[in-house]
């Protein structure tokens, strides 16, 4: 399934709270194993600009657009805190 499809799945949903989150957890777990490739910072950023305009309403396509867009940021780790807080001091 699609980004797109995934997101009007969630958008249909009438669930709220705890179910909500998970039902995007689901939708983005779905979406990182279907990609031909790894779901990369860079795939999950196309996927958030791809849907993003479409106008999320329901609690858990506005979760799943949260997970695709902190799935955008790339990991800097332990290792690159360290050498920004070196930078810094």
């Amino acid at each position: 399934m699609d980004v797109t499809q995934i997101l009007n799945t969630l958008e249909s949903s009438s669930l709220r709270g705890p179910e909500a989150q998970a039902a995007a957890r689901r939708g983005f777990l779905e979406w990182a194993l279907s990609q031909p490739g790894p779901a990369t910072p860079e795939a999950a950023r196309a996927a958030f600009h791809l849907v993003a305009g479409l106008g999320a309403r329901s609690p858990a396509s506005v979760q799943f657009l949260a997970f695709l867009e902190q799935a955008a940021r790339p990991y800097m780790g332990a290792r690159g805190r360290r050498k920004r807080d070196q930078r810094l001091h």
